[in-house]
């Protein structure tokens, strides 16, 4: 794919308004912030070890890069958008409830349903890239790449 259509049809990807907003600035301190805040009242409750919280601390500021990956004799306008379409409020509140049933989970854990479900939506709230300087922030589904987007999809779909 020539790189003028490349560009042409991820600038149409990221133009829709239903999936992508243009954000002002980058909001990579806000994200960090918020996490932190999490992580260390989780640490000073007694929830997460003081290695759990190094491990979990974010020690990158890097925005990750919006790109696209063409699939061969496809028209640009079938260029396939490069996220999940899971309702990612809906799989959240899936999980929560999932994990509020189930009587291993002390096991595994000492952290409450929701606790988990709020670190859960922190990861998958900060769905945002760059390209060309510009920040887009994702509005809808989880976010390729994500280590945490299978494994919201796979329980969405198996609760679907």
């Amino acid at each position: 794919m020539p790189k003028s259509m490349y560009q042409e049809t991820i600038g149409v990807l990221l133009s829709d308004e239903n999936t992508y907003n243009l954000l002002k600035k980058d909001h990579t301190a806000r994200y960090t912030n918020k996490l932190v805040q999490l992580l260390r009242s989780l640490k000073d409750q007694g929830l997460l070890t003081i290695d759990q919280y190094r491990y979990l601390y974010p020690r990158s500021t890097d925005v990750s890069k919006f790109y696209g990956l063409p699939k061969y004799n496809l028209s640009s306008d079938e260029f396939p958008a490069l996220f999940t379409s899971i309702p990612v409020q809906e799989s959240v509140r899936i999980i929560r409830q999932t994990l509020e049933v189930d009587q291993t989970l002390a096991e595994r854990t000492i952290l409450s349903p929701q606790q988990i479900t709020d670190l859960l939506e922190v990861c998958l709230s900060t769905t945002y890239s760059v390209v060309d300087g510009k920040f887009y922030q994702q509005t809808e589904g989880a976010a390729m790449g994500s280590l945490v987007s299978p494994i919201v999809a796979n329980l969405f779909m198996e609760h679907f």
